[in-house]
């Protein structure tokens, strides 16, 4: 039996809660890990002299490869197709990819989808398929940059709206599967989830950061090359 002292994982049974003393909930590990981030970015911001705040701290240099994108979209409006593939847009986004010590393939696939919810109401999402193995949060960190800089640019450059799109790295081992990045107003780079989505499931990394087995095992099914 699956321990839960050591893997948060919730589905749409409820059973932690009602049968099992549980830790902390997906939703606020990752208010937890959005709360950690903005403080520090406070405290660096507070702690860069003005004229270097345009700076970032750190920049991979842009690796010297071809890099190109097929953008996979469903149920988008040709108006927004027409945002997200302008060649700008493009441009700002296989830039960015490319500062990564160990980039994706090109093309890389990048989905782009509005989900409809009731009462006329839905969502938009936009993921990026990682074709590698996942080892490490760490390694993820330069697509998610990618992700949140080519969202900020379509919704800066032609709808604000569009900033509300929900962003997620995704596998291809397994459909639905993926780690989402966590929104906040201010945050400078793409915060990744400590938490695996599986369709409706997650599986979230222990409070200390570290990975338990069984987390890494549906990481292995999700992420393959």
């Amino acid at each position: 039996m699956m321990s839960f002292n050591n893997v948060h994982h919730v589905s749409l049974f409820g059973l932690c809660g009602a049968l099992f003393a549980c830790g902390p909930s997906v939703e606020e590990l990752e208010q937890q890990k959005l709360q950690e981030a903005w403080i520090q970015s406070q405290k660096e911001v507070a702690a860069t002299p003005s004229d270097d705040k345009d700076e970032p701290a750190e920049m991979i240099e842009m690796a010297d490869i071809p890099m190109s994108v097929m953008l996979d979209y469903d149920n988008l409006s040709p108006l927004m197709q027409g945002y997200f593939g302008d060649a700008r847009s493009v441009s700002k986004l296989t830039d960015a990819l490319k500062r990564d010590r160990n980039p994706i393939s090109s093309p890389a696939i990048v989905r782009v989808r509005w989900i409809d919810l009731e009462l006329n109401r839905g969502k938009g999402e936009i993921a990026v398929v990682y074709d590698r193995v996942v080892e490490s949060f760490e390694q993820l960190q330069p697509v998610a940059n990618a992700l949140l800089e080519y969202r900020n640019y379509v919704g800066g450059a032609f709808d604000m709206r569009l900033l509300s799109f929900g962003m997620f790295i995704e596998g291809q081992g397994i459909a639905g599967c993926g780690f989402p990045l966590l929104n906040k107003s201010g945050l400078s780079y793409g915060l990744v989830s400590p938490c695996l989505s599986i369709g409706d499931d997650k599986i979230c990394a222990n409070e200390d950061g570290t990975i338990p087995d069984s987390m890494k095992k549906a990481i292995d099914r999700c992420f393959v090359p």
